[in-house]
């Protein structure tokens, strides 16, 4: 009987771990911030930096715009940052009108919410790093 429960329990744990994979997180911080706008969650080993760095690109691309337009502080800030529905229809945050990051179900069930609420936290972290990005790049002059 005992051996019996052992093998059940000793399957039960083998073909759990095989329908599961393992969930690991990645920061996403705000360049030049040290503030997190989000953990990229993805399954397996192999961390998808071709997504990182599309995320991080977009948000220095804005940010790059702003320092070549002369760095105005009232050209970019908190309010800039937007959600909203991609044209596929998936809830998105926005930096000026550019897209930085779709927030998928995945992350959502993840973090035990809807991705509208989960992309209300994502935004607040990303507009904290917008104003501490602007305060740290604005001119002396202005």
């Amino acid at each position: 009987m005992k051996r019996t429960l052992l093998i059940v329990v000793f399957l039960a744990i083998v073909f759990s771990s095989v329908g599961f994979a393992q969930v690991n997180k990645y920061p996403i911080d705000i360049p030049g911030t040290n503030v997190l706008f989000f953990n990229l969650r993805y399954e397996g080993t192999t961390i998808p930096f071709e997504l990182i760095n599309e995320i991080w690109e977009r948000i220095n691309d804005v940010f790059i715009t702003w320092v070549e337009n002369g760095q105005n502080p009232a050209e970019l800030t908190a309010d800039d940052v937007t959600i909203g529905k991609t044209t596929d229809g998936e809830v998105a945050i926005f930096l000026k009108g550019s897209l930085i990051v779709i927030v998928d179900e995945f992350h959502a069930r993840i973090n035990k919410t809807t991705p509208q609420k989960l992309a209300e936290v994502w935004a607040n972290n990303l507009k904290e790093g917008v104003e501490i990005f602007v305060k740290n790049n604005t001119l002396a002059s202005m």
